[in-house]
């Protein structure tokens, strides 16, 4: 995806006349992440209300959640390159992702084109913990050293590189 999150949380700082950096540390490293809703630790509807209540606004979770899960868009040419991948290699989802993976898989049939997929609020750790790529190898049935992640992040690629899993930071399709 195109970063969905982000950007659902910056139209919800607009449309409240917000801080945009005020409601990321509030929704996202506050209540999505510290909190654990990414985890799976609280419901999406508790995350909203502590973050409504945070931010002190007059919504819903229902509105608050309907802004982000509009904001996320498919990234067709990873897409296409997951779909080229696939039948050639084994090919895992990890992703710190919340209820909402299932939502936006019901849009855009992500899952098909993955063998497993470890999604961080059903097994209860985010990255870059190694609990949660010990899962993907054992889900895959792969050593670390046959296995390359790639990941937006540097810090999630060093956690991976604990176990001995090779790792590439992403940056465009391109690369």
């Amino acid at each position: 995806f195109k970063e969905g999150f982000r950007t659902g949380i910056k139209k919800i700082a607009k449309k409240f006349k917000i801080s945009h950096k005020h409601a990321i540390e509030i929704i996202k490293d506050k209540h999505t992440i510290s909190d654990g809703y990414v985890r799976g630790e609280i419901s999406e509807k508790e995350m909203w209300k502590r973050s409504i209540i945070d931010l002190k606004i007059n919504s819903t979770p229902k509105e608050l959640s309907n802004i982000v899960l509009d904001s996320f868009k498919i990234n067709k040419s990873v897409q296409n390159f997951v779909k080229k991948l696939n039948g050639k290699y084994k090919i895992a989802l990890l992703t710190d992702h919340t209820n909402w993976i299932y939502i936006l898989n019901k849009k855009y049939d992500i899952f098909k084109n993955f063998d497993t997929r470890v999604i961080s609020c059903k097994v209860g750790f985010s990255k870059p913990h190694k609990q949660i790529y010990k899962i993907m190898l054992k889900k895959l049935k792969l050593a670390p050293k046959e296995c390359v992640f790639i990941d937006n992040l540097s810090k999630n690629i060093a956690g991976a590189r604990t176990l001995g899993i090779k790792g590439i930071v992403f940056k465009n399709i391109k690369q």
